[in-house]
């Protein structure tokens, strides 16, 4: 795969290969507030994809709650700097409730363990419209790039019922970062519409393994840097550079943080 080769190409040159880190003149105010929506919403996402993964292994470490067939799936919610993961489901004919809660700690640390609630409790306005949202997303068709995803919703700021769900491939082989197989579902819950955002024009994924030290990405679909690609940053450790397919500009990943590097 071509990502994988330029990947590949990074890890094998080592110390022989420099890359720029003159920062280049600052982008306009415009581009500028762009870029910390990017860097926002990516931490945004990469938090609560985190949360959502830890609390499932916290929640099937214990056998009576994976084996309890009510539960239908999870949904995620900000509490200050913690994410709350909700699993909900329902006994026969009852309706839809949240069953167990797991507080995730900024640093990903389980806060406190799986609370199995006493009684199945009702559904935030939150987590009834971030189900309503998965299950709007669940309809939507679109290139599949792997075997399986993870799905995250997240409210978007222009309105209560302005949702993306992220679909995230995962990789069989946890050396690749498959960031070609990303993406987005923007959802309107008030007119039940539904609009699909691909953040690649492939599938192509990424060398990630220990021999290599930085990402490089060829971004043909926009001239900046996508909150998927602040969420893959975070998610490999590694510094991202990211060109566009004009080679007109760099962009440096690190820590969350974008910045335009000279070429």
């Amino acid at each position: 795969m071509r990502a994988l080769m330029m990947a590949a190409a990074l890890a094998l040159a080592g110390a022989g290969m420099t890359f720029p880190t003159r920062a280049a003149e600052s982008p306009d105010a415009g581009t500028q507030a762009t870029l910390r929506e990017a860097e926002a919403r990516g931490l945004q996402l990469f938090r609560h994809d985190r949360a959502i993964s830890v609390a499932k292994a916290a929640f099937d470490d214990v056998r009576r709650f994976r084996r309890d067939r009510r539960v239908r799936g999870q949904v995620s919610e900000t509490r200050g700097e913690r994410v709350q993961v909700s699993f909900y489901g329902a006994n026969d004919g009852g309706p839809v409730a949240v069953l167990y809660r797991v507080l995730v700690e900024a640093d990903g640390r389980v806060s406190g363990g799986v609370q199995a609630l006493a009684a199945p409790t009702a559904l935030t306005a939150h987590e009834s419209m971030a189900i309503r949202a998965l299950d709007i997303a669940g309809q939507q068709a679109f290139p599949s790039c792997a075997r399986s995803y993870r799905l995250v919703a997240l409210p978007e700021s222009l309105g209560a019922d302005r949702w993306s769900v992220y679909l995230l491939a995962e990789s069989d082989d946890e050396d690749v970062l498959p960031l070609g197989g990303s993406f987005r579902i923007d959802i309107d819950l008030s007119r039940q519409r539904r609009a699909l955002q691909s953040f690649s024009q492939s599938c192509d994924g990424l060398d990630n393994g220990d021999n290599v030290f930085a990402l490089l990405v060829n971004n043909a679909l926009a001239a900046t840097p996508s909150e998927i690609h602040v969420y893959w940053q975070h998610w490999s450790g590694k510094p991202m550079y990211l060109t566009h397919s004009d080679r007109s500009l760099l962009w440096l990943l690190e820590e969350g943080r974008i910045s335009q590097v000279a070429r």
